[in-house]
């Protein structure tokens, strides 16, 4: 609103400039009116006179008529006045652009601020995931049991706390055709896109609850926890498709592990998810640890262990 004010008053100065300028040389460029009708001699004398005054230059009309030079001093005043005007426009103008960027700085400090506070105030859930019975791999598919402790370590109650777990089978992926017309007619899994979709889908859930004032999961307290187990299975045609791409007949299961909580500030969901593979212990193996086999069928709980996922092993919001 300031900038057009300024330009509107910009230019009226210059309009009132140049209409001033105007009239004062179409005041000087014009003769004197003549007079009464008198003898032919003086009429002729105010004729030469006339035209002598048209004659003269600018300059000699202002210097030498006092009206003249009245108004080229009153235009350059005037001149003055706008230039002194315009200034004062811009020192404003500048002025509100100072403001405006210390406003936004303002608030970007405020905005920082309160994200501060608000992470530093918040709980943080962490579960502490392991493996908790006999992994079975049969013709029905794999099943096992998964322990979990979860633990507060914020410094406010997390709400509608739930949990939300996913066991299946790394594809290795399937190509066919010769370098370098090749065809992927299997990715490869993708863990950490797995696991991403997995709990932004679950948040969004959990999101939408909240909006719909529907009441699930369990509170946990800063400093508490809160334990249980899980029993998860895994689809046969799953464990042979895995299989088949992996040449060896081996099978190589992932776990994803999502939990969706809430703030007691807001309705927005929080999550923490991680993802795992789930190995054979193994002396006489390389690192001592190797992935299942057709010849696996029931497996001890002391010989398995949940690993994090090689480059990516969770995330948190």
């Amino acid at each position: 609103m300031l900038k057009l004010v300024s330009y509107g008053v910009i230019a009226s100065a210059i309009a009132f400039i140049i209409c001033l300028l105007a009239l004062m040389f179409f005041y000087a460029a014009q003769p004197s009116p003549p007079g009464p009708p008198q003898q032919q001699a003086t009429e002729e004398s105010t004729i030469a006179q006339d035209h002598r005054e048209a004659e003269r230059s600018f300059w000699e009309k202002v210097t030498t008529d006092p009206v003249a030079t009245f108004t080229l001093l009153l235009v350059i005043f005037t001149g003055v006045l706008s230039l002194v005007g315009v200034f004062q426009l811009w020192l404003l103008l500048r002025g509100e652009t100072v403001a405006e960027k210390t406003a936004d700085a303002a608030k970007e400090s405020a905005d920082v601020a309160n994200k501060t506070l608000t992470a530093s105030q918040r709980p943080w859930i962490f579960p502490d995931v392991s493996v908790g019975s006999d992994l079975s791999i049969n013709d029905d598919g794999a099943k096992v049991t998964f322990e979990y402790v979860l633990k507060n370590s914020g410094n406010t109650p997390a709400l509608a706390v739930e949990v939300y777990p996913k066991l299946f089978a790394f594809q290795f992926g399937k190509i066919s055709g010769d370098p370098p017309n090749l065809t992927v007619n299997v990715p490869q899994t993708n863990a950490a896109a797995e696991l991403a979709k997995f709990c932004a889908a679950l948040t969004e859930s959990s999101e939408m609850l909240a909006k719909a004032n529907v009441s699930k999961g369990d509170p946990i307290f800063p400093g508490r926890e809160l334990r249980g187990a899980l029993n998860i299975t895994m689809p046969k045609a799953e464990i042979d498709a895995a299989r088949e791409q992996s040449g060896p007949d081996i099978l190589s299961p992932v776990l994803l592990f999502c939990v969706t909580y809430r703030t007691p500030f807001d309705n927005k969901s929080h999550r923490t998810g991680l993802v795992f593979t789930l190995v054979k212990r193994e002396p006489s193996a390389a690192g001592g640890l190797r992935p299942f086999t057709a010849d696996d069928k029931l497996i001890p709980r002391e010989l398995l262990e949940l690993h994090p996922f090689p480059f990516h092993s969770g995330e948190a919001d």
